[in-house]
């Protein structure tokens, strides 16, 4: 743990603040984007419905005109709006997901980062990062879909009165939920491997699927370390609450002071969270390099646990940036690399990979 909280006295601050100032950023894009999104929404809902502006705020539209707001084409709109709202979401905060991860992993592998750091891999690993997330999402919805299906026979089974027939159901909802619960931990490592070792979307979360099978042990403590960590940041924040929420049980508590210490501890959660979120998120990203990551960038003098080549899946033994085995090319010559800033950190592996635009390899 010593390891831990010394990157974290390092560079805590700065990963902190990073993804504070990205993720603001990222809310305003968000804001603008859902805003032209139900502007759009709304004024195509009224198009197809024949309703105006006019007869909406006139008064009460008759029945006539609102059936059709509840017919299979609105409901089919309001999934595809639905869709879009999940779709921007995510597209929108992948940007300051994939910076936080490359810059977090920047500082385990080679023990130190930098604050611009976080805008060069937020914008390298854009892309991958939404589209694994997308992956992700389409495996958790295939993997709900039995127990969607047996959740709406309990609904019906319970106002038949069938109470027998119900809790059976329940029990098999539940157990059901088992297989999310593994998928979900099993791609836990998916974004560290992309970002850490420049894996397309599926890979990295292949890989993540195979370390699963390999090390769940590994997989199920480091899930109880994320845990422990969510809990100390639960129970500081209530700490760092008690004088904002006094008024609360207290004859203040409808008073404009007591509004304005709610409203201020609300504001101090929203600047707290992205360092607590750094912060646990350093817990796997350290627990991927010491335990996880010898399996997928193995030394030169071993096989790969996933094949004989030297590396998982033709990985790169030696760590260094690639894509199906492809190293980029670099439009100018590539700068000396500095092979041994893993080394002064005590580390026996690869560090980070270097790619002529960081900014610390062009400084």
């Amino acid at each position: 743990m010593s390891t831990y909280f010394q990157l974290l006295r390092r560079n805590g601050w700065k990963i902190g603040g990073a993804v504070l100032v990205g993720s603001i950023l990222s809310y305003i894009v968000w804001s603008m984007a859902i805003f032209i999104l139900y502007m759009i929404g709304l004024v195509i809902g009224l198009a197809a419905i024949g309703l105006s502006p006019d007869q909406l705020t006139s008064g009460d539209p008759s029945a006539e005109l609102l059936n059709p707001a509840f017919g299979v084409g609105a409901m089919i709109g309001i999934l595809i709006f639905t869709l879009l709202y999940i779709v921007i979401t995510y597209l929108t905060f992948s940007f300051p997901t994939a910076g936080m991860y490359g810059m977090i992993n920047e500082a385990v592998l080679d023990g130190n980062t930098q604050f611009v750091s976080f805008f060069t891999f937020g914008v390298r690993y854009f892309w991958k990062v939404f589209l694994q997330m997308m992956l992700i999402i389409l495996g958790i919805f295939l993997i709900m879909v039995p127990a969607i299906l047996v959740d709406i026979m309990a609904l019906y089974a319970n106002e038949a009165g069938n109470s027998v027939m119900t809790v059976i159901l329940v029990i098999l909802y539940v157990l059901l939920l088992i297989p999310m619960f593994l998928f979900c931990l099993s791609s836990m490592f998916a974004p560290i491997i992309l970002t850490a070792e420049n894996k397309g979307p599926w890979e990295s979360l292949k890989l993540s699927l195979k370390l699963f099978r390999k090390k769940t042990k590994e997989y199920f403590f480091t899930l109880l370390l994320l845990i422990a960590g969510t809990v100390a940041m639960i129970a500081l924040l209530s700490i760092l609450g008690i004088p904002f929420l006094i008024p609360l049980i207290t004859s203040d508590g409808e008073s404009a002071f007591g509004v304005i210490m709610i409203v201020l501890y609300i504001l101090l959660v929203l600047l707290i969270m992205p360092f607590f979120y750094s912060a646990i998120t350093m817990i796997l990203s350290l627990r991927y390099k010491e335990r996880l990551r010898r399996f997928i960038v193995p030394d030169q003098d071993g096989p790969g646990p996933f094949d004989g080549s030297g590396g998982a899946n033709g990985s790169d033994p030696n760590g260094g940036p690639h894509d199906n085995g492809n190293p980029p090319q670099a439009s100018g010559p590539v700068p000396e690399q500095p092979t041994d800033r893993g080394k002064e950190h005590g580390q026996s592996q690869p560090a980070y990979p270097q790619f002529p635009s960081d900014p610390h390899i062009n400084s």
